[in-house]
């Protein structure tokens, strides 16, 4: 993963402050632990570029064999003392060539990457026949904000351009949606138009998680019934028609 990464060196921290209790995560976490239930636990999955390791650790406590992929060396320091058993602190192009991977993720990783298209590729070369490749980037570049600028993304996909890259690298699309429907307008609202009309607030990411938490705090009753709804819709394969993050799984050529 020497590509050129965009990531703040504050990043890690500030996202391993409110991963374990921010309602995006933990919603992001049980819709990728339902579409990779069917994994069998002999076969290892890999977390590429997955930081400080909440998936990893998600996935791990479900049962499956997963491994951390990871070079940012604070990212790997709070994997480890989340309890990721397995942690590799490496860029994936310093890895043995001989190494194949039976299942990959992506969660968040491929907007960072300036050249996303030949980092695909790569993972690609390293996947076993028929293997899945699990990815999630944020969607619409209409909801731009200085958030995504903080944060190091180069873009924000749209499905076609999202489907249309990760299968040009070599990969068959088995699946896509979109997550966190109900998320557009609070996004668009508090930070895309603030940011288009110059007046965003330097939020850490920790206070941005908050501030919308708190707007949205007297209906969380409503809010828990939406990601229900959505959840299950996606575990019944069915695809969502928007949202702020787009998620695809994919199968090796």
């Amino acid at each position: 993963m020497n590509a050129k990464l965009s990531f703040p060196s504050t990043g890690y921290d500030t996202c391993f402050a409110v991963e374990d209790n921010s309602f995006w995560f933990r919603h992001r976490n049980h819709v990728i632990g339902d579409i990779l239930a069917a994994v069998p636990a002999t076969k290892m999955i890999w977390d590429i570029g997955g930081g400080n390791g909440v998936v990893s650790k998600y996935l791990q406590d479900k049962g499956h064999h997963v491994t951390l992929l990871e070079p940012g060396t604070i990212g790997c320091k709070n994997a480890s003392s989340r309890g990721v058993k397995n942690v590799i602190c490496s860029h994936l192009d310093q890895l043995d060539r001989e190494l194949q991977f039976d299942h990959a993720i992506c969660c968040d990783v491929i907007e960072h990457i300036k050249d996303s298209g030949s980092f695909v590729e790569n993972i690609a070369e390293r996947m076993t026949a028929k293997g899945l490749f699990l990815v999630t980037v944020p969607a619409y570049s209409i909801l731009w904000s200085r958030e995504d600028e903080v944060a190091g993304h180069f873009k924000r996909y749209s499905k076609n351009e999202f489907i249309n890259e990760i299968c040009a690298a070599g990969f068959e699309l088995e699946y896509s949606t979109y997550l966190f429907q109900h998320l557009v307008l609070p996004v668009y609202l508090l930070r895309t138009l603030p940011h288009r009309f110059h007046l965003s607030k330097k939020w850490t990411a920790k206070e941005m998680d908050s501030h919308i938490q708190a707007h949205l705090s007297h209906k969380s009753q409503i809010i828990t019934f939406l990601l229900e709804r959505e959840f299950r819709k996606i575990h019944k394969k069915k695809s969502l028609s928007y949202g702020t993050s787009l998620l695809g799984l994919f199968r090796k050529s």
